[in-house]
């Protein structure tokens, strides 16, 4: 019995040890193994060859060549070229390359020239779909084959410096030519070397009939930009100097242009894109000039602010940054960056606990406010609820939510000086809304600098004694300052 059970047991084991050594991501198909490759630097993809004979040959036919990394910086330019050449020599006869990726770590003529023989080869011998190149560029020029212009199968370009002080200059308009099947293109450190009116018309249909997607960052050469390619969901643009800028694009979705106009000068935008969901102005000098913003009236997101150069503002600038705004006005989420704010003045239809966290980011937003007006057209906050699940669940007063923002608050209204709160009322609604009373307790209590506090309502003459009654309340908050002045003025209706 015994023996029997060693013997039975033994032959678990065994089988158990027999299934451990299963290899079974070999037994994968080829597809399978090919998208696990193409994720490794192509360097690390060769050296799977020696695990067994089923992978000695699999990595020559990997639809993906990723020469950008995996080597250390001891390699040079040369023994790099030898590694690719060796590679694309050894390629399987009817394997397709799909992705091309290379960079160079030399600006030489040697490697320039190697680099314009390796493209001309992948795109003569494969369908290929994405090429992207990384070039570390000091003097001259690379000019892109002329058979990548001729690709029909080419969906996806990027052309990029890698040097921190040089750019990849090149003449677009004549590269693109043939560039009609890009569905993105991706331009980095790029310098462009033709004329600017054709610069100018670069980005259309005629060129880019399905363009996409389109990343413009720290270019030069495109002071004045037009882009209106039909088919554009996402343009991002950053660190790209420019004077004007014209974006008409029906499909447009997402748009960035950060730190495109560092100028103080005269400025022309024009924003066409009735079905925009992002949207963000960063770091952008606030100019005179002429700002036409034409966007989706449900547009989810939008992050705005402005430079100033010192502390001159001219009203052309303000209608300038009003203009902009008005074109965000149906937005859902606003976040603004206005360091310089000075005066605000907020209309709204009714003010309850929903709008109580808008207002302290704006306080947060605004550390140089000097004068706060607001306009409640309608006064009453009844079933007033904070519209935020965690602040409504954990049942959170206005009192417990103000003491949570103490800390920020103190300092972003301490140049607070006048405050002017008008509250529409009527014969339902008599008393100063709880809401506004307690924005009001905070003002005082935060306001080092405070000098004017008003609260006004127009009020049937035979209605206001319910009004005067809040003003011993109001009168008896505590103030961090001692000059401030509180006036209640009710008029007649």
């Amino acid at each position: 019995m015994e023996i029997t059970r060693a013997f039975i047991e033994g032959e678990k084991k065994a089988h158990n040890e027999q299934k451990c050594s299963i290899d079974r991501i070999s037994n994968l198909p080829n597809d399978v193994l090919y998208q696990i490759l193409s994720l490794l630097p192509f360097k690390y993809t060769a050296r799977t060859s020696v695990l067994s004979r089923r992978w000695r040959y699999l990595w020559t036919s990997v639809p993906v060549l990723d020469f950008c990394a995996g080597f250390t910086s001891e390699v040079d330019d040369t023994k790099r070229m030898q590694f690719i050449t060796t590679v694309l020599t050894r390629r399987q006869e009817n394997s397709n390359i799909k992705v091309f990726r290379i960079a160079s770590e030399e600006s030489r003529d040697a490697s320039f020239e190697f680099l314009h023989d390796c493209i001309c080869w992948v795109v003569q011998h494969n369908q290929v779909e994405e090429i992207v190149l990384y070039l570390k560029i000091v003097n001259g020029r690379f000019d892109l084959p002329l058979c990548v212009s001729e690709c029909d199968s080419l969906r996806s370009l990027t052309l990029a410096a890698t040097s921190g002080f040089y750019f990849l200059r090149v003449r677009m308009a004549t590269t693109t030519i043939g560039l009609r099947s890009l569905h993105t293109l991706s331009l980095i450190r790029v310098k462009f070397l033709d004329n600017r009116d054709l610069v100018m018309d670069l980005f259309s249909d005629s060129t880019f009939p399905f363009l996409e997607k389109l990343t413009i960052l720290i270019c030069r050469g495109i002071c004045d930009l037009k882009i209106s390619c039909s088919r554009l969901e996402y343009v991002r643009m950053f660190r790209t100097d420019l004077f004007r800028l014209h974006i008409c694009g029906m499909r447009l979705k997402n748009l960035d242009v950060v730190g495109c106009f560092i100028h103080a000068t005269q400025s022309f935008v024009d924003i066409f894109a009735p079905n925009l969901q992002t949207f963000r102005w960063k770091h952008n000098y606030l100019t005179t000039g002429k700002y036409l913003i034409q966007i989706s009236p449900t547009m989810r997101t939008s992050d705005v602010n402005f430079l100033v150069r010192g502390n001159d503002i001219s009203m052309a600038m303000t209608c300038v940054a009003v203009n902009l705004l008005c074109g965000l006005s149906h937005v859902q989420q606003l976040v603004l960056s206005i360091d310089a704010l000075q005066t605000l003045e907020i209309q709204t239809e009714g003010f309850g606990k929903r709008e109580i966290p808008g207002l302290t980011c704006l306080f947060k937003s605004s550390p140089i406010l000097h004068t706060l007006k607001i306009d409640i057209s309608n006064g009453s906050d009844h079933n007033d609820v904070w519209n935020n699940s965690l602040l409504d669940i954990t049942e959170c007063t206005e009192e417990q939510y103000w003491e949570s923002q103490a800390q920020v608050l103190s300092p972003s209204l301490c140049h607070l000086k006048v405050v002017k709160i008008v509250v529409a009322s009527y014969p339902m609604n008599l008393m100063i809304p709880e809401s506004v009373i307690s924005v009001v307790r905070v003002l005082l209590q935060y306001g080092g600098g405070l000098q004017d506090m008003v609260l006004s309502s127009y009020h049937p003459t035979y209605f206001r004694d319910p009004w005067k009654d809040t003003i011993g309340l109001i009168e008896g908050f505590p103030r961090a300052s001692a000059n401030v002045k509180i006036s209640i003025v009710l008029l007649a209706d």
